[in-house]
Order: structure tokens, then C-alpha cells, then sequence
């Protein structure tokens, strides 16, 4: 393992440097998909990783002082690394990329992410007329329906102890490589996994509730990927929950009441998803 450092993200930048120049704990270098988690973790513990672009929240609030109740409601959901994703790649991509790769054993983040980026639309599209009504609706159904599909409960891959270990062995691996490696990304209880205590999370690890939900957003991502997977068992795994999220997302938007419109933006992905799935 490893040897734990501070907290600093300056000192990280040199750790870092370092593991890539040395190949690393393992002797092998960080993944591509590692590296740049690494890189918008950086980013974050500058603490400019904000979401202030979008000239809908306080530019004078540092996201680091706001408590969780603030970051899970209302406008600052839009600081959070999930809808400001879903944002950039739009839902369906977010969804067919990262959430619907998250086994089920670790629902406490998808269900999250899901859930504060579906609050964010509510603030989204205010001043584009019919057409931002359009979209915001179309795709506060198509969250509404992945979070369904999340709290209904998914079908069961063909190992799922091992999609399990996969996930949360990236995910650990990511956060023990992040600024805050001391930090405890998740603790089990009772056989299910959630995460740390939120008023806890800055007295025993060091960072605010915003630093920490980002470091699980971007390990998650990470992790979602696999990366001590072959690509074929990964597929294989994933598959059944796929087809579900697939089938739950459209049954939504063609049977859904009240209807809503698909957005021109969206068009072409929901065309491919109705025909190949997901």
C-alpha cells in the first residue's frame, strides 16, 4: 500500500508525479481513466470546481462551507459533481455511462446522484420559454424513472459478489490515490454498504461534506469503468441491469402520464436506445 500522507492537495500533486514516474504501488502505472479522476480531484480541492458557470448560483458562496442539508437541496445540488455531469453530457448519457454501471450493493451512491441531479432541473432552463419547459420536463421523467428503477430493485447479474468486489476495489483503490486518502468512502452496516455520517465526515477525515461527496462521485466513476475486469466479463455482468434501465426509461417516456415530448436534442440517443437498448 501506499504510504498516507496529508491532506493537502499540493502534497498530493507531488504523490502523484512520483507514482507515475515510479509506475506506481504495484509497479504498473495509473489507468488513463485513474489519472484524470485524479485530475478533476485536484480540481475540487482547490476548491474551483464550484458549477458557477451556469450564472445560476452565488458566485461569493465557497461550496466548501455549505452544509450537507444546503448541497442535497435547493439550488446547490447544481455544485454537485452528479448533475454537473448530467448537465455536460445530458441524462441519457449520464445514465447509459456511469449510473447504470453501479452494482446494486452500492444504490447509496447512484440513488444519490440520481436523485440531487433530478433537484437541479428544477433550477435549469428558467429563461429558454416552451423549449426549456420541454427539457426539463423530458428529463426529470427519465430520472424519475431511473431512480424508480433503482428503488424497485435490479435483477441480479450472474455473480454479483463479483461485480461487487470489481466496483469497490477501483473505488477504494481511487479514493486511496485521491487528496484525502484517509477518507472512508463507505461503511456496512447490516450487510449494506452507505456512506460516512455527514456531520461527521469533516471532523474525522479532514474535508467539507462537498469535498467528500465529490471524491465519491469521481471514485464512483471510476469504478464504473471496471478496470480489473475483462470488457467481456464486465458486459456480461452488467447486462441483466442494463436491459432493466433500458426498459424502465422508455416504458416512461412512450407510457408515461402526463406525456412528455422528447426533446430535439435527445432524438437520435432515444431512437438508438429503443432500438438497441442499452
Amino acid at each position: 500500500m501506499c504510504r498516507r500522507v496529508g491532506h493537502h492537495w499540493l502534497a498530493f500533486v507531488l504523490i502523484v508525479a512520483g507514482v507515475l514516474l515510479s509506475g506506481g504501488c504495484s509497479g504498473e502505472s495509473l489507468s488513463e481513466e485513474l489519472v484524470e479522476a485524479q485530475q478533476r480531484l485536484r480540481t475540487v480541492a482547490s476548491g474551483s470546481a464550484a458549477g458557477q458557470e451556469l450564472g445560476v448560483i452565488d458566485d461569493a458562496v465557497d461550496p466548501r462551507e455549505l452544509s450537507h442539508f444546503e448541497l442535497l437541496n435547493g439550488r446547490n445540488t447544481l455544485r454537485l459533481g452528479g448533475s454537473r455531469l448530467a448537465r455536460a453530457v445530458g441524462v441519457l448519457e449520464f445514465l447509459e455511462n456511469y449510473i447504470i454501471n453501479v452494482p446494486p450493493t452500492a444504490e447509496f451512491i447512484s440513488l444519490h446522484e440520481v436523485g440531487t441531479s433530478r433537484v437541479a432541473t428544477n433550477f435549469l432552463y428558467a429563461d429558454s420559454g416552451t423549449e426549456g419547459d420541454q427539457r426539463r420536463a423530458f428529463e426529470r421523467r427519465v430520472l424519475g424513472d431511473a431512480g424508480g428503477a433503482l428503488l424497485n430493485g435490479l435483477p441480479a447479474s450472474s455473480d454479483p459478489q463479483l461485480l461487487h468486489d470489481a466496483f469497490f476495489e477501483a473505488f477504494e483503490e481511487c479514493g486511496q490515490q485521491s487528496p484525502w486518502p484517509g477518507a472512508q468512502l463507505f461503511e456496512t452496516t447490516y450487510g449494506r454498504t452507505h456512506d460516512y455520517w455527514p456531520d461527521h465526515v469533516e471532523r474525522d477525515f479532514g474535508l467539507s461534506y462537498w469535498e467528500y461527496k465529490e471524491l465519491i462521485h469521481e471514485c464512483a466513476r471510476y469504478a464504473a469503468n471496471y478496470p480489473t475486469l475483462d470488457a467481456a466479463v464486465r458486459d456480461e455482468l452488467l447486462a441483466p441491469q442494463r436491459a432493466h434501465f433500458a426498459q424502465e426509461v422508455l416504458d416512461g417516456i412512450d407510457n408515461g402520464l402526463p406525456t412528455v415530448e422528447v426533446p430535439p436534442e435527445y432524438q437520435d440517443e432515444v431512437d438508438d436506445l429503443r432500438a438497441n437498448g442499452w
